[in-house]
């Protein structure tokens, strides 16, 4: 029953993600279109660290200035995701 409920929890932050990619990159994050495309696909294969060590390493290239928000945004889901993922995992029926 747990995972049931934490895979609808993580399917639907999934959606919530992507519609905020694709709203920043309408508004004017354009810069940052190559990198969201990179993490949606690290996300898909559950690649948490991978994504955490891209956003770390384009914090200042790609998420400087007024994308900063963008940053912390993207990190606090790609960490929410991690943690929910191992709950999914260990989680007991």
């Amino acid at each position: 029953m747990k995972g049931v409920f934490i895979r609808r929890v993580l399917s639907r932050m999934f959606a919530v993600w992507a519609a905020m990619v694709m709203a920043g990159l309408a508004g004017g994050c354009a810069s940052t279109g190559v990198v969201q495309q990179e993490l949606t696909d690290r996300l898909r294969m559950q690649d948490y660290s991978r994504v955490l060590r891209l956003l770390e390493n384009r914090k200042c290239s790609t998420f400087g200035g007024r994308n900063q928000i963008l940053y912390f945004f993207e990190r606090t889901l790609v960490l929410l995701f991690s943690v929910l993922n191992y709950l999914m995992l260990n989680a007991v029926d």
